[in-house]
């Protein structure tokens, strides 16, 4: 039944009155209910009814009720059964009866409602909704035809009066159609953008759609590169000027920056400064930028009457025509990448082809699947000694290699996989002997199909030289144990004859101070003198001793430094002043320290930063007869810089290169001025290296000495 009704509503399909009574009949028939309502939506708050069966319910029908009852079930998009009576047609016995609404739906949006008024509850009611679900969707799509038709109608009447209206805006739109069409079929045959838009810019003046036309191309930095331009000769001169120079006005600006349709009416009131624009008091100008998606190509300009140039039918044109130019550009621009994109891969082919056939290095590419080589280069023929045409057509990679043939295909997956590409095989050659090889793998697609493309390099004298490196390291071993060891007894033996020098050289000092107290009242005090000579001979054998133990020290790397915070000034240096004090007193000599900042915080080792400066200290006073001698401390650019400054003979040019060198001095011989053995600074240098600090040293013989040591400050 219901499918002889859905015929029924079809050949109503434009008379929705008409098919909404069809419909309207049959469910009453169908479902047993009171009465019916369908009608359609206008709007949320307003409805128009189709149909009320039976006819004398129009009585009591109450719209404004309906429009209560309507919006209360607006949002309802689905089949709903009313529990409540209805309003509007009461039962007149005993028996239950329920109400049924149903939405008319199209794309998702309520276009009206179909009502079943007082419906008896009984066990077909689940299959009435079934059918009604069916029939609902016949009457959805009858009110939505008769949606279109009226829109359809309301077009076609609006247009057929905007026709009749002016005739002359028909005859102008057709013959930007015309131009728009001819434009169309330069773009399925140009294929150069200069002669496009050359050809273009006449097309649009030749079929009198416009009066002037011009198109410029911009690059990348937003400059002209191309343009063109047709119709009025008046200011042609001017247009070649000004876009032969790259000249952009605001009006370009204005398009790009937009990027939008720009209406230009008047020239001196909207564009003063557009002479490129046609100016007259009849004509008005349009330009669009030239773009698809985020490529920008230029701008379109056309000069019209003014009569157009609010008309939207004229702008939905002109921007139809400069997408269309846009679309022919980028596919111009598509068609030159793709050729350059395909010159560079033909370019690279033949590049890689060059360089497998040139090369020195064993190369050949293989099928994955099967391992078989389907191309090798000369190299790999001269290495393995088989012909090149024999090794393509008839090796395959395990055949050359000494493991077996799934270990070696289970190799080519992982190299393609990615998972290793760095082997180290043993392959056979032709003759039958062995060579180390070293081989890397690498996937690659060509022509959609996944090939593997190796490079073999021959180590068999790699790994022979490795083995015989490997034995000269172990000999070095051997030989460092024993340089150790020597070391170990260098050392051991210079301990004991410290201890069998200073042993002695103490007691002898030890019994001269005795014997000193004993006979200082009696003995002459020239010959007393001769005790003073022993108590300095003994002391500096003792120095010697230590310089000659600590260089001993430093060189064999044995020294164990113990780094630590110090303050250079309380730790070291003043120790030192008060020290040295009575040694420079009693030389005549001034000995200050001066200190700038408040930070002498330095990391180092007590020990051989002590050293360092006893020394330093220890030359000044030495070398210095008259004056003074200062210790310096300032901070510099986040470092500590301590100066030993003196007075003194000064160094000559010629020994300052030399001067941290060991057992150096610059008088030789046994009539030198001073005494020394030339270890002292030798040590200095060596004890500024272990605590990274830097050694300088500035002097002119006769002038005196500045020694600067920069410490990195904490």
């Amino acid at each position: 039944m219901a499918f002889d009704i859905y015929e029924k509503i079809l050949e109503a399909s434009h008379k929705p009155n008409i098919a909404a009574d069809i419909l309207a009949m049959h469910l009453r028939e169908l479902t047993g209910a009171k009465a019916i309502i369908i009608y359609k939506y206008n709007s949320k708050v307003d409805f128009s009814v189709l149909t009320i069966n039976p006819k004398r319910a129009k009585s009591i029908f109450d719209k404004e009720n309906l429009l209560i009852f309507s919006n209360r079930y607006f949002e309802n998009k689905k089949i709903k059964i009313l529990e409540t009576e209805t309003p509007f047609i009461l039962p007149k016995d005993e028996e239950v009866y329920k109400s049924i609404i149903i939405p008319l739906l199209y794309n998702d949006e309520k276009i009206g409602e179909i009502l079943l008024l007082n419906l008896p509850e009984n066990e077909q009611i689940q299959f009435v909704i079934y059918a009604l679900e069916f029939l609902s969707n016949i009457m959805s799509l009858v009110i939505r035809n008769s949606i279109q038709y009226e829109n359809q109608e309301e077009i076609i009447r609006y247009r057929t009066e905007k026709i009749v209206e002016n005739q002359n805006s028909i005859l102008h739109l057709n013959s930007v159609l015309a131009a728009i069409r001819n434009v169309n079929q330069l773009i399925v045959k140009i294929e150069d953008e200069g002669e496009l838009i050359k050809e273009t810019c006449e097309l649009l003046i030749e079929k009198r759609g416009y009066l002037q036309s011009w198109i410029i191309l911009l690059d990348g930095n937003k400059n002209i590169r191309k343009y063109a331009y047709s119709g009025n000769s008046d200011n042609k001169e001017e247009i070649n000027d000004i876009f032969g120079n790259n000249k952009l006005f605001p009006i370009h600006k204005m398009v790009l920056d937009t990027n939008e349709l720009v209406i230009i009416k008047e020239n001196n009131k909207d564009c003063p400064e557009c002479s490129i624009l046609y100016n007259s008091k009849f004509y008005g100008s349009l330009l669009f930028p030239l773009k698809s998606g985020n490529n920008l190509f230029g701008i379109i300009s056309v000069a019209i009457l003014r009569e157009y140039l609010d008309s939207a039918d004229e702008h939905e044109l002109f921007i139809e025509l400069a997408n269309d130019i846009s679309f022919a550009l980028n596919k111009i621009n598509l068609e030159k990448e793709k050729q350059n994109a395909l010159n560079l891969l033909l370019e690279e082919e033949q590049k890689f082809k060059t360089l497998f056939e040139s090369s020195e290095a064993v190369m050949f590419i293989s099928d994955i699947g099967s391992g078989k080589i389907i191309d090798s280069n000369n190299s790999a023929a001269n290495f393995y000694g088989y012909e090149k045409k024999y090794i393509n057509e008839s090796i395959y990679l395990y055949d050359i290699n000494t493991l077996p043939k799934d270990i070696v295909l289970d190799y080519i997956d992982r190299a393609v996989k990615k998972e290793v590409n760095h082997f180290h095989f043993k392959h056979k050659l032709s003759n039958g002997s062995l060579r180390d090889v070293e081989v890397y793998s690498n996937p690659f697609v060509y022509k959609d199909h996944k090939f593997l493309y190796s490079i073999v390099f021959d180590v068999t004298e790699k790994k022979r030289n490795e083995s015989e490196i490997a034995r000269m390291i172990q000999e070095l071993i051997k030989a460092k144990d024993i340089a150790e060891k020597s070391e170990i007894l260098k050392s051991e033996f210079l301990a004991q004859m410290s201890h069998e020098i200073r042993t002695p050289i103490n007691v002898i000092l030890s019994f001269t101070n005795l014997i000193k107290d004993e006979v200082e009242s009696t003995l002459d005090p020239e010959l007393f003198k001769g005790f003073n000579s022993v108590n300095s001979a003994s002391k500096r054998i003792i120095r010697t001793i230590d310089l000659i133990l600590n260089m001993s020290e430093v060189q064999t790397k044995s020294y164990d430094a113990v780094f630590k915070k110090l303050d250079l000034v309380k730790d070291i240096l003043e120790k030192f002043k008060n020290e040295y004090l009575s040694f420079a007193i009693e030389k005549g000599l001034e000995l200050v320290l001066i200190t700038s900042g408040n930070n002498f915080n330095i990391l180092g080792d007590e020990y051989s930063v002590s050293q360092i400066f006893a020394n330093l200290i220890d030359n000044a006073i030495k070398y210095t007869n008259k004056g003074k001698v200062t210790i310096e401390v300032m901070t510099e650019d986040g470092k500590l810089l301590v100066k030993i400054k003196d007075t003194g003979i000064g160094i000559s040019e010629e020994y300052l290169k030399t001067i941290f060198k060991p057992f150096s001095q610059e008088e030789q011989g046994y009539t030198r001025s001073f005494e020394g053995n030339g270890l002292g600074l030798a040590l200095v240098k060596n004890y500024c290296d272990l605590n990274k600090a830097e050694i300088f040293v500035e002097s002119l013989k006769g002038k005196g000495s500045v020694f600067m040591v920069k410490f990195l400050a904490i």
